[in-house]
């Protein structure tokens, strides 16, 4: 048998190339599947900062906590006894995407202004409902950032609270009443986590 000519580097280097680019795609594709899939909370969280700003529904912070669920497949609560899902039973515990129903509860805080004058602050949910965002600082007493609506300073425009608003909420502060805290669940399987789609794209 005749041996075949061996082909100059020049006419093999643009195959290789070709072949990497071809297969740069496919690794990405690949590699995506290894990440973690989002999580139920993990899209409650998202949908409500998608909504900081604006009036959901009826401006009512009950409003925004329903459509969050009903917008993420998330079981249905019972928003008159305030369920809104599987109760987490230690404030240590809390996830984002978890949702805090308060009752009477009152939060007094202190601080310092530059001139020395001791200022305080105080806070009353009769009847509140908040997303978790994230917990800032665990502990039996975490430090939660919450997003919510309908919540303000006594005195101003109820037009004005009725927007989403992203607030720091330390439970260290709380000196009465109750918060609860519940996981939203959902009887669907989640769907997972989809590549956007790109058309590869090759040289010659």
């Amino acid at each position: 048998m005749a041996a075949r000519p061996a082909l100059p580097l020049e006419a093999i280097l643009p195959r290789i190339r070709r072949s990497r680019i071809e297969m740069f795609p496919m690794l990405l594709v690949a590699l995506w599947g290894l990440g973690p899939d989002t999580t139920l909370g993990d899209d409650i969280v998202a949908y409500v900062r998608s909504k900081l700003g604006q009036k959901v529904g009826n401006g009512e912070c009950t409003a925004l906590a329903v459509e969050a669920l009903r917008h993420c497949d998330a079981r249905r609560p019972d928003t008159v006894q305030g369920i809104w899902g599987d109760e987490v039973k230690l404030l240590r515990d809390l996830q984002p995407g978890d949702i805090l129903q308060f009752e009477n509860a009152v939060f007094v805080k202190h601080h310092v202004r530059g001139d020395g004058a001791l200022l305080t602050l105080t806070s009353h949910y009769p009847h509140h409902t908040a997303i978790v965002a994230c917990v800032r600082k665990r502990g039996p007493k975490p430090v939660l950032v919450i997003l919510h609506q309908n919540a303000g300073p006594a005195g101003g425009e109820d037009e004005e609270f009725k927007v989403v608003r992203e607030w720091t909420l330390e439970m260290a502060a709380q000196r009465g009443g109750s918060v609860k805290a519940y996981r939203p669940a959902t009887d669907r399987p989640r769907q997972p986590r989809q590549p956007a789609e790109h058309p590869a794209r090759t040289r010659d």
